[in-house]
């Protein structure tokens, strides 16, 4: 199936695909960054190893394809193919363009992502190109709703891990400084999107719990260490 695409889109599919891959992977796969964490809780161990030889071997598959050569994908990755190729709806894909493309409308022309292209390529030369590149919001209508605005002084509980690969810790940081009657949750060392209920963080899961119980923040932010494998 593959190999029947000019060279030139098995290149592009291929690079796309991989991006594709990344999201479609547990968010638990892949770390963030390259500096070294500490094991996540046993019960992830096999995720974690099976998301990362099924990672390696769709961008062996893609890499094969883009040099011409027949390959046969396996049903995971042949389903993000068809959701790129054929456009067949995807119930995850889908909403999340829907929620990135309500939120604020999006540059209509097509220089504006050229120009992000080419900033940012020297820095990012595998991913800049295709993640600054234009995207369905640019054909997306307007929001029909203005921006919702959050008054600042109301209680809030963050939650975040250092090593979160979907929405950067630094983003939390950034959220937690322009809201002071926040409190911020950090779990230390892990690479690891979804944190309350999930990862395995008691600390993380008490203050989430107390919060939920009584509607009280803690007195200042709370910093949980990864689990140790157990």
């Amino acid at each position: 199936m593959l190999s029947r695409l000019p060279g030139t889109t098995r290149a592009a599919l291929a690079l796309t695909a991989a991006i594709l891959v990344l999201t479609a992977l547990p968010a638990t796969a892949l770390p963030a960054t390259a500096r070294a964490a500490p094991e996540p809780p046993a019960r992830y161990h096999q995720q974690y190893l099976t998301a990362y030889g099924d990672f390696a071997q769709g961008v062996r598959d893609m890499l094969r394809a883009s040099r011409g050569e027949r390959v046969k994908p396996p049903p995971w990755l042949a389903g993000v193919l068809e959701f790129v190729l054929t456009g067949t709806g995807s119930p995850y894909g889908s909403a999340q363009t829907a929620m990135a493309c309500g939120d604020d409308a999006a540059p209509r022309d097509p220089e504006v992502y050229w120009r992000d292209v080419q900033r940012t390529r020297a820095g990012d030369p595998l991913f800049a190109p295709v993640t600054d590149n234009i995207n369905p919001c640019a054909f997306w209508d307007r929001p029909r709703e203005r921006p919702t605005r959050i008054r600042d002084d109301l209680p809030a509980l963050l939650v975040s891990a250092t090593g979160d690969p979907r929405t950067s810790h630094e983003g939390a940081e950034a959220v937690r400084e322009m809201w002071p009657s926040s409190r911020l949750v950090t779990l230390e060392r892990a690479d690891q999107h979804a944190v309350y209920g999930v990862y395995g963080s008691a600390c993380a899961d008490e203050a989430v719990n107390a919060y939920l119980a009584t509607g009280r923040l803690a007195a200042r932010d709370i910093g949980c260490a990864a689990p140790s494998t157990r």
